[in-house]
């Protein structure tokens, strides 16, 4: 039976699992022994046991599949090593569905990452004491996590920092327009057209100088795909994601197939 290795257990991961386990040998990688619904994960700040409703093992919904947790430190051709360890495990196929995350400079205390709910969950009792919460970028994420925080909160000084003329500007206008206004109406401050420089002595610089008091704050910017485990052996075929042909597969191996944010093709991940 073929052997196929899957990389990253969100949805392109534990979806091609699911399909393939019946039909091949498969082993799925993953840095958590858990499936996470990730535009559930928001909801985690506020509410704290809403993570166990989320969240599912892969053992769960898995049921020929080898499982194994820990992270690729590299791709090859017909191989794949682990962090901290030695041997290569083979395969006939690899799916590399690695994902994404939060990649900023800025390493300060109150600031935290909307990437997964085992980290927000660390957050919610600095946001029941903080009495200022920034949230530092107005795209997808950063309006609805402040829509989770703004409904939940009522005695709270809130606030959007966003680069941008506008919400959520890859949406159409309308969309836009009706999140800043149920924002105004909660009273919510909305910064236009600034970018965060650094945070420093709480406080919030932006390039253009401004600045702005820092409690607790919320980075929902600088998402980048997840990937140093092919840039040993693939870094030509890297540009912004990884370069797939129509089959999402490596123009070079057509064993090796790229899904999810991992993928260069141009679309909204």
């Amino acid at each position: 039976m073929k052997k196929v290795i899957i990389i990253g257990g969100g949805f392109a991961g534990s979806s091609a699992a699911k399909k393939l386990e019946s039909k091949f040998d498969v082993t799925l990688i993953d840095a958590e022994d858990y499936f996470e619904f990730t535009p559930g994960i928001l909801r985690t700040i506020v509410e704290q046991n809403h993570f166990e409703k989320i969240q599912v093992k892969h053992l769960k919904y898995l049921k020929k599949t080898k499982i194994i947790t820990g992270f690729v430190e590299e791709v090859g051709k017909n191989y794949v090593k682990l962090k901290g360890r030695k041997e290569k495990i083979k395969f006939d196929y690899l799916v590399v569905a690695s994902g994404s995350s939060y990649n900023s400079p800025i390493k300060e205390s109150g600031v935290f990452f909307a990437s997964r709910a085992k980290h927000l969950k660390k957050s919610h009792e600095q946001v029941q004491k903080a009495k200022t919460i920034n949230i530092i970028g107005g795209g997808l994420v950063g309006t609805e996590l402040m829509a989770e925080i703004c409904t939940h909160y009522s005695d709270k000084k809130l606030r959007i920092i966003h680069s941008h003329e506008r919400l959520m500007e890859r949406n159409n206008e309308k969309t836009s327009k009706y999140a800043e206004d149920f924002f105004r109406k909660k009273g919510i401050e909305i910064v236009f057209d600034e970018r965060v420089k650094k945070i420093k002595n709480k406080k919030i610089l932006t390039e253009s100088g401004k600045e702005f008091d820092h409690e607790l704050a919320f980075f929902t910017v600088g998402i980048k795909p997840n990937l140093e485990l092919m840039k040993k052996n693939f870094s030509k075929e890297i540009d912004g994601g990884i370069k797939v042909n129509e089959f999402l597969q490596l123009s070079i191996f057509k064993n090796i197939f790229i899904a999810g944010d991992a993928a260069g093709v141009k679309e909204e991940k």
